[in-house]
Protein backbone atom coordinates (compact mmCIF):
# COMPACT_ATOMS: atom_id res chain seq x y z
CA UNK A 1 0.00 0.00 0.00
CA UNK A 2 2.58 2.25 0.62
CA UNK A 3 4.64 1.26 -2.35
CA UNK A 4 1.85 1.83 -4.20
CA UNK A 5 0.18 4.99 -2.23
CA UNK A 6 -2.84 3.05 -2.41
CA UNK A 7 -5.74 3.10 0.38
CA UNK A 8 -8.14 0.23 0.67
CA UNK A 9 -11.81 -0.17 1.75
CA UNK A 10 -13.38 -2.74 4.04
CA UNK A 11 -16.22 -3.46 5.39
CA UNK A 12 -16.00 -4.99 9.01
CA UNK A 13 -18.67 -5.85 11.87
CA UNK A 14 -18.27 -4.27 14.79
CA UNK A 15 -21.25 -4.10 17.45
CA UNK A 16 -23.38 -6.58 15.61
CA UNK A 17 -22.99 -4.57 12.62
CA UNK A 18 -21.55 -4.03 9.63
CA UNK A 19 -19.83 -1.06 8.51
CA UNK A 20 -17.68 0.20 5.75
CA UNK A 21 -13.92 1.22 6.78
CA UNK A 22 -10.85 3.14 5.10
CA UNK A 23 -7.20 1.28 5.78
CA UNK A 24 -4.50 3.47 5.35
CA UNK A 25 -0.99 2.99 6.37
CA UNK A 26 0.96 4.70 9.10
CA UNK A 27 4.38 3.89 9.37
CA UNK A 28 4.48 0.45 9.83
CA UNK A 29 0.80 -0.50 11.28
CA UNK A 30 -2.30 0.79 9.12
CA UNK A 31 -4.85 3.05 10.55
CA UNK A 32 -8.74 2.44 9.90
CA UNK A 33 -11.16 5.24 9.40
CA UNK A 34 -15.13 4.30 9.54
CA UNK A 35 -17.14 5.38 6.84
CA UNK A 36 -20.73 6.63 6.32
CA UNK A 37 -22.79 4.51 3.61
CA UNK A 38 -24.04 6.66 1.05
CA UNK A 39 -27.96 6.64 2.22
CA UNK A 40 -26.51 8.22 5.70
CA UNK A 41 -25.31 11.48 4.47
CA UNK A 42 -27.68 14.17 3.14
CA UNK A 43 -26.93 15.79 -0.76
CA UNK A 44 -26.28 19.27 -0.62
CA UNK A 45 -29.00 19.38 -3.32
CA UNK A 46 -31.47 19.12 -0.72
CA UNK A 47 -30.56 22.26 1.19
CA UNK A 48 -29.98 23.98 -2.20
CA UNK A 49 -33.61 25.58 -1.95
CA UNK A 50 -33.33 26.64 1.90
CA UNK A 51 -30.29 29.02 1.13
CA UNK A 52 -31.01 32.11 -0.16
CA UNK A 53 -29.24 34.18 -2.95
CA UNK A 54 -27.58 37.10 -1.11
CA UNK A 55 -25.23 39.67 -2.84
CA UNK A 56 -21.81 39.97 -0.27
CA UNK A 57 -20.20 43.28 0.48
CA UNK A 58 -16.70 43.13 -1.31
CA UNK A 59 -15.45 44.53 2.19
CA UNK A 60 -16.53 41.83 4.14
CA UNK A 61 -15.48 39.49 1.49
CA UNK A 62 -11.94 40.87 1.73
CA UNK A 63 -12.07 41.18 5.71
CA UNK A 64 -13.07 37.18 5.41
CA UNK A 65 -10.18 36.23 3.37
CA UNK A 66 -8.03 37.99 5.64
CA UNK A 67 -9.29 36.46 8.67
CA UNK A 68 -9.05 33.33 7.03
CA UNK A 69 -5.19 33.54 6.26
CA UNK A 70 -4.26 35.24 9.52
CA UNK A 71 -6.27 31.96 11.30
CA UNK A 72 -4.77 29.23 9.49
CA UNK A 73 -1.46 27.27 10.59
CA UNK A 74 0.85 26.07 8.14
CA UNK A 75 0.80 22.70 9.60
CA UNK A 76 -1.66 20.68 10.79
CA UNK A 77 -1.39 19.12 14.17
CA UNK A 78 -3.88 16.79 15.44
CA UNK A 79 -2.40 16.46 18.93
CA UNK A 80 -3.27 20.00 19.16
CA UNK A 81 -6.65 19.21 19.85
CA UNK A 82 -7.87 17.90 23.14
CA UNK A 83 -11.15 16.63 24.41
CA UNK A 84 -11.93 19.34 27.02
CA UNK A 85 -15.23 18.09 27.72
CA UNK A 86 -14.04 14.26 28.74
CA UNK A 87 -10.97 15.91 30.55
CA UNK A 88 -13.45 18.08 32.49
CA UNK A 89 -16.19 15.27 32.91
CA UNK A 90 -13.17 12.89 34.27
CA UNK A 91 -11.97 15.52 36.88
CA UNK A 92 -15.46 16.12 38.61
CA UNK A 93 -15.92 12.55 38.80
CA UNK A 94 -12.47 12.40 40.74
CA UNK A 95 -13.23 15.76 42.65
CA UNK A 96 -16.52 13.53 43.67
CA UNK A 97 -14.71 10.74 44.39
CA UNK A 98 -12.40 12.56 46.56
CA UNK A 99 -15.46 14.03 48.72
CA UNK A 100 -15.08 17.78 47.58
CA UNK A 101 -18.02 20.23 46.97
CA UNK A 102 -18.64 20.77 43.43
CA UNK A 103 -19.12 24.39 41.62
CA UNK A 104 -20.84 24.76 38.87
CA UNK A 105 -19.17 27.39 36.68
CA UNK A 106 -20.90 30.26 35.89
CA UNK A 107 -23.15 30.66 32.87
CA UNK A 108 -21.19 32.07 30.21
CA UNK A 109 -22.80 35.39 28.29
CA UNK A 110 -22.34 35.49 25.07
CA UNK A 111 -22.75 39.27 22.96
CA UNK A 112 -25.07 39.81 20.70
CA UNK A 113 -23.51 40.47 16.97
CA UNK A 114 -26.20 42.16 15.13
CA UNK A 115 -23.01 42.51 12.02
CA UNK A 116 -21.38 40.51 10.09
CA UNK A 117 -18.50 43.24 9.41
CA UNK A 118 -18.27 44.45 13.32
CA UNK A 119 -18.15 40.60 14.18
CA UNK A 120 -15.04 40.28 11.76
CA UNK A 121 -13.33 43.84 12.79
CA UNK A 122 -13.55 42.75 16.42
CA UNK A 123 -12.09 39.19 15.43
CA UNK A 124 -9.37 41.02 13.15
CA UNK A 125 -8.59 43.44 15.92
CA UNK A 126 -8.29 39.97 18.25
CA UNK A 127 -5.92 38.12 16.22
CA UNK A 128 -3.65 40.88 15.19
CA UNK A 129 -3.20 42.42 18.48
CA UNK A 130 -3.38 38.79 19.81
CA UNK A 131 -6.28 40.05 22.55
CA UNK A 132 -8.56 37.75 24.49
CA UNK A 133 -12.23 38.32 23.85
CA UNK A 134 -14.19 40.31 26.53
CA UNK A 135 -14.59 38.65 29.63
CA UNK A 136 -18.04 38.66 30.86
CA UNK A 137 -19.11 40.06 34.62
CA UNK A 138 -18.04 37.15 37.33
CA UNK A 139 -21.01 36.08 38.83
CA UNK A 140 -21.15 34.01 41.70
CA UNK A 141 -20.83 30.04 41.32
CA UNK A 142 -23.78 27.94 41.59
CA UNK A 143 -23.34 25.37 44.59
CA UNK A 144 -24.16 21.63 44.05
CA UNK A 145 -25.03 18.97 46.73
CA UNK A 146 -21.70 17.74 47.98
CA UNK A 147 -20.95 14.08 48.42
CA UNK A 148 -21.75 11.55 50.77
CA UNK A 149 -18.19 9.45 51.12
CA UNK A 150 -19.50 6.11 52.33
CA UNK A 151 -22.39 5.91 50.56
CA UNK A 152 -22.56 3.92 47.03
CA UNK A 153 -25.49 3.72 45.07
CA UNK A 154 -26.86 0.35 43.67
CA UNK A 155 -28.14 -0.37 41.50
CA UNK A 156 -29.95 -3.49 40.11
CA UNK A 157 -29.72 -4.29 36.45
CA UNK A 158 -32.75 -3.80 34.12
CA UNK A 159 -34.71 -7.08 32.95
CA UNK A 160 -35.29 -7.74 29.60
CA UNK A 161 -39.45 -7.80 28.61
CA UNK A 162 -40.51 -9.51 26.03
Amino acid sequence: MVTENKYALAKVIMFGKEHIVLLRPAGSLLEMFELDYDFQVKKHTEFADLVPEVDVDPEELDMTKSLIETKTAPTFDLAAYKDRNTEQLKELVEAKVAGKEIVAPPAQEHAQVLSLMEALKQSMAQVQGGAKPAEPAERPPKKVAPSTPGKTAVRTPKRKTS
